[in-house]
């Protein structure tokens, strides 16, 4: 099992909050680091929902993400 973990930000659409997002991703499958940034810096304004969609959606695993926002914590989890 490969283990993968990496924070970003990305900016609210609904009030302009940056949020800093923790990411992990476990798979048997190697992933380059270079693919995950890639695909983390395409993420500069959205829903965290959305972004754990498009995650699973392009590396597959399991995936767990969490953030913070205006005190509410979310955590999603795919795969």
């Amino acid at each position: 099992m490969n283990r993968y973990k990496v924070k970003f930000n990305a900016v609210c659409p609904v009030n302009g909050d940056v949020i800093e997002y923790s990411l992990a991703i476990e798979s048997i499958n190697m992933i380059k680091a270079e693919s995950i940034m890639e695909a983390i810096c395409e993420f500069d304004k959205g829903f965290h929902e959305v972004f754990a969609d498009i995650l699973h959606k392009k590396f597959g695993g399991k995936q767990f993400m969490k953030a913070i926002h205006g005190g509410v914590t979310i955590e999603t989890e795919r795969g």
